[in-house]
Formats: C-alpha cells, structure tokens, sequence
C-alpha cells in the first residue's frame, strides 16, 4: 500500500496560506502529516476568486479528512474571510499543478488505466512529483509560462462499470472543457503515459473530426498544438490481454478494468482505424507529436518498442527511456527528469513561435535515447546506402500479395494452448503489415501495391501509409476465403504486365531509341501455406525467369519473396524448394527467396528482419546471409 494519499481541498479564501491548511489538518487528523502541494486559483471557482490545493496525508488520515467536507474554513490572515470547503479523493477531473503568472498555454497530464491523476506522476521513494515540483519550473526557466493541471478519470473498475474509450474520452473532454473559462484560447498539449494516450487520441478524433457530432466539444478546436506519449502501445500490446502483467503494469490493483482493456489489445481493429483518423486531424490541426517508449520490461514484454511511433504519418522518432513502463513517468528528482522534459520544453516552444532553449549536455546515465525507427535513419538518397538501409526501397516498385484464405485464422504457433490471446497466422500478418508496408511507402515515391488471393477487389497501388493498407486488411472477411489457395493468377496479373513493359523498354534499346527504364520490382508474398496450383505457379516463376535472362535483364529486376506465416511444415518444404531447386532444376536466375515470418518485434534485431523482409528477394547478399 501507498504510504501517502493524496486529497483535493476547493472553495478556500483567497487569503488562505499553506500554513493554514496544515494547521487545519494536523490539529484535527493525529498523526495527519499534512503537506500541502500547488496552492493556486480555483480554475473551476473564478468568479468567486476560490483557491484550490493539493494535500498529501500519511496513508490512514484519509478517511478522517473526508470528515471535514463541508467545514467551515477560516484562514488565519485578518479579513480573511471564510467558506466551505470541499474535499475530494476520487482524484476525477481537473486539478492545477502549478500556473505561472500570465501563463501562455494549458498542458494536461493524462494517466493511464490502473492510476490516477496524482499517483501515476509520483516517484514512491522520493515522493518526486515531476510534473507538479520539476517540470513547471523548468519552464519557467527557459521563459515558457503555462499553467499545468492533472486530469483524472474513470479507468478503475471498484464500481463495476463497463468502461470504454469512447466513454473515457468524452470524460476527458467534458474535464477540460470544466476546467477552461469559457471563452479561452490558450492553446493546449496534453502530456499522456499508457493508455492514457489513447484515450486522449480518441478525444481528439472525436472533438475534431468534421462535422462533430457535439457542438458543445467546439471549445477545442484550433486549440491542441501538441501531444505527448509515454508507453502508449498506439499499435496494441501484448501485455493488455494477460490480467496479471496489465495489474503489474499499471500500478498494482488487483483488478482491472477488462472492458476499458480490451480495446488495447495487440490485434484490435479499431487502432488503426483510430490512428488514421487523428493522423488526418493531427495534419489538419497542425498537432506535434513526442513518442517516448521504455526500455526495461515490466512483466513479460514492453508495451512500447520502437515501433511505436510507426502509426504516426508523417513520420515521427521514438525516443527510449531507460525504465519500465510504470516507472517511465516516475522521475526521482529535477535532474533525473530533466531531459525528457527540454524535449517537451522544446516542443511547446516551437509551437508558440518562442526561440527553443538548446539542448544540456547532460551525462549518459540521464537515461534518454533516440531511437530512430527503421526506415526513418536518416534516410539516405536513394541508392546512396551501400544497400544496408532501407534507402534501396526508393528504386523499386513493391507490392504485396496476402493470402486471405480461410486458412489463416489457425493459429500462427500450433503449440500455442487455446484462449482468447491465441494469435492466429492472420493476427500475426496484420499486426506486422502496418510498420513494414509504412517503411516501403514511405521510400517508394509512388507508393505500394496490395494484391490478395480472394478479397481482389480491395486489390490496390499507390498506398503511401501502413494504415491505408490496415485499413483494407480490415475489410477482409476470412470466412469468404474458402476454396484453396491459389497464386497463379495474382502472379500471373503482376509479372506478366512488368515482363512486357521491360520487353518495350529492351526492343528500344536494342533499336536506340530512348526508353523510360523500367524500376525494379520487388514482389512480397505474405502466405501460411502451399499453393494448391503448385505446378501452375512454378511455370509462371520459370517463364518469367526465361524471359529476364533472355533480355539479359540485371539479376535484381525482380524479386520475388515468400513470407511463410504460421508454421506448417509442408508449406514451409514447398517455398524451400522454390527459393533453393528453380535455379538448378530449370537453368534460370534465382530471383525467388523464401523464409519464415515472425513478429519482425519480437526478433533480436528488429532493423535487420524488416530489411531481410523487404529487401531478401532483391538483394542476394541478404538471401544468402
């Protein structure tokens, strides 16, 4: 158990001191210990000009101060005045931190599923609340005036209700609108740590996608300039379906509000819907985003890796915090905290126009790294990478082929025991394509293809974004995928256009005539088994091979990769033959690589599985390595 609660005591005087609501409590409460935190303006009193603050008591005083709910307060200053006060423990709505004088700008802390508006922040041994005793003057130091407020909800379950996102985020909505006078335009960042991030994403989506339903949620609009997230598994997590590692998580309770959890888990659908959705306001709205994930593990995965920041279009960086998922949010002192928040600092800054402090050198064991996700390295002009990054993507055509049989709903690992966070071959392919079709889009100037073996009228090119093409394996329907899996025809569709094309471009070139070349193509077939037109795909393989060598084609004009998904062992001796007996067999090229596809997260070099995936066919030295 805690050894501090935290109270919120409202309606006292304007003339009321620190020392007077010490006294108030320690006179009454034995062994109360009060301390009292952040003594400012009632933002929710103002026309009565009431003050608001913070109460730490030891842990048992709680209860007896609830007592006094009511009471008359009178401070000790002469003419003074006196009130009732209220005091509340739920720890639900808004609450002021610390505000500076004429402050510029709101920023809400919003905690995750388990805390609460004031324990979430808190470091146990050091009693260090970053965000209330560090954060503000860190602000003020580097000339940037706000007002800094903590926003409690609803995430618990001791009162058995069902709890969604969507309720959450209108909760968070109806807080802050309470909170801000009417009428006012400060602008407004919310700094988020877990779920707590996604509840925000989901009130910015609804609040700001036009028209809104709720004209009374018109107060934000143009008003949010930037958000940030502290281990907000944006692409689901794996911890969010296992009770015991989320009661870990996210702060010790021994229960957990399943329903408001469900939405987080690693394959629900309605993240990707939501994020191309805010991806879209976040353009529109002119909304920085900070991605901060943890490095240690805090049950048996991390919540947030560097993929994190993947969903985010345009693109944005991680940045790693060497600490778990609770404690990432949990700073010992100032100093510890200091430099995630000149990261913040620095945001706000350049979205209120205000020179950005240049970065303390501060020393390594400050904890902080920037992780650059695959594909965002840098990034090189294209061809410039000595074909070890990504950069090699900005030549090539690729498109992806997905097997949407009905076979893919088994489970990807067939030892896996049954229950609900079973993966099947189609969770796994869905929870991988949004990161690794992001990379390929992002570098391909014309986008990537999508081709699937049943559903061929979501076939499409020139997706530029993982989540266009979540969005499409969305609209999949597996129980229509019956009948077999057949890849002849998709083949047939996209290498037989291509060798034509690359025919045109050869016949001119051999007559010198000036030709378009033809980029390179790069085929990724994403499938769990083998082909039931076996001898008609191995032709097609064949003929096309024929025809590059004929036309003296380079030996990476096509590539041609099969991803087995799932671990069928005749599947996996049918794609081994493709990759390793056409070359010998039949006297053509080797253009065809096969391997087997996991998590490219959960592999130990995260950059390196998601090159071989997008690369392996068309680089050998990959193939071969």
């Amino acid at each position: 158990m805690p050894s501090r609660d935290t109270i919120v005591v409202r309606n006292l005087p304007q003339l009321t001191t620190e020392a007077d609501i010490r006294a108030f409590f320690n006179t009454r409460i034995k062994n109360a210990g009060s301390e009292v935190f952040s003594l400012v303006d009632d933002s929710q009193r103002i026309a009565g000009r009431l003050k608001c603050a913070i109460v730490e008591l030891n842990h048992g005083a709680k209860g007896k101060a609830l007592e006094y709910n009511g009471h008359e307060f009178i401070p000790a200053a002469a003419g003074g005045g006196k009130s009732k006060i209220e005091i509340d423990a739920s720890s639900v709505g808004a609450v002021t931190l610390a505000s500076h004088r004429n402050p510029k700008f709101d920023l809400y802390f919003v905690h995750g599923p388990g805390g609460d508006a004031f324990s979430s922040w808190v470091n146990e041994s050091t009693r260090h609340m970053w965000t209330r005793d560090s954060f503000p003057l860190q602000c003020i130091n580097s000339g940037v005036r706000g007002r800094f407020s903590t926003l409690g909800y609803d995430a618990k379950i001791l009162d058995k209700k069902s709890k969604s996102f969507q309720r959450a985020a209108e909760e968070i909505l109806n807080h802050v609108r309470v909170d801000r006078p009417q009428g006012c335009t400060l602008p407004i960042f919310f700094v988020c740590h877990s779920v707590g991030g996604i509840v925000v994403t989901q009130a910015l989506t609804l609040a700001l996608t036009k028209p809104t339903i709720q004209p009374e949620l018109q107060f934000i609009r143009q008003m949010v300039r930037g958000v940030v997230y502290f281990g907000t598994p944006l692409q689901g997590t794996l911890n969010a379906g296992l009770t015991t590692p989320v009661v870990s998580l996210v702060g010790g309770l021994t229960r957990v509000q399943t329903n408001f959890l469900s939405d987080s888990k690693l394959f629900s659908k309605k993240l990707p819907q939501l994020m191309m959705n805010f991806n879209s306001i976040r353009n529109e709205e002119d909304i920085e985003v900070l991605v901060f994930i943890e490095h240690l593990l805090d049950g048996p995965t991390r919540t947030t890796r560097i993929s994190a920041a993947l969903p985010f279009t345009p693109p944005v960086v991680s940045i790693g915090i060497n600490a778990s998922h609770r404690d990432m949010v949990k700073f010992a002192n100032g100093n510890e905290a200091r430099e995630i928040s000149t990261e913040i600092v620095n945001m706000i800054q350049r979205k209120l126009n205000i020179p950005v402090t240049p970065s303390l050198n501060l020393p390594p064991s400050s904890g902080l790294t920037v992780l650059q996700p695959p594909g965002y390295e840098g990034k090189e002009a294209p061809g410039t990478d000595d074909n070890k990054g990504f950069g090699r993507l900005a030549l090539l055509d690729t498109i992806f082929v997905i097997d949407d049989t009905g076979s893919m709903q088994v489970a990807a690992d067939s030892n896996d025991p049954a229950g609900p966070d079973r993966k099947s071959r189609w969770n796994v392919l869905t929870q991988s394509m949004q990161y690794i079709a992001n990379i390929a889009a992002e570098y391909a100037p014309d986008g990537v293809g999508i081709y699937f073996l049943k559903s061929t009228h979501l076939n499409k090119t020139n997706i530029k974004s993982g989540q266009e093409v979540l969005n499409l394996l969305a609209q999949v329907d597996l129980g229509q995928g019956m009948g077999g899996t057949y890849f002849a025809t998709a083949l047939a569709e996209i290498l037989g256009p291509y060798a034509a094309r690359y025919r045109d471009f050869f016949e001119a070139a051999k007559r010198r005539r000036k030709a378009d070349r033809v980029r390179p193509l790069n085929v990724i077939v994403l499938t769990d088994g083998k082909a039931d037109d076996a001898s008609s795909t191995k032709r097609i393989i064949i003929r096309i091979g024929k025809q590059l060598d004929d036309m003296f084609a380079s030996d990476s004009q096509i590539g041609l990769q099969f991803l087995q998904v799932g671990d069928d062992q005749d599947a996996a001796e049918w794609l081994k033959s493709l990759d390793n007996d056409l070359e010998s067999e039949h006297d053509i090229r080797d253009y065809v690589d096969t391997r087997a596809f996991d998590d490219p997260q959960n592999s130990p070099d995260f950059t390196k599985n998601l090159r071989e995936i997008l690369l392996g066919a068309i680089d050998r030295d990959i193939d071969n390595q």
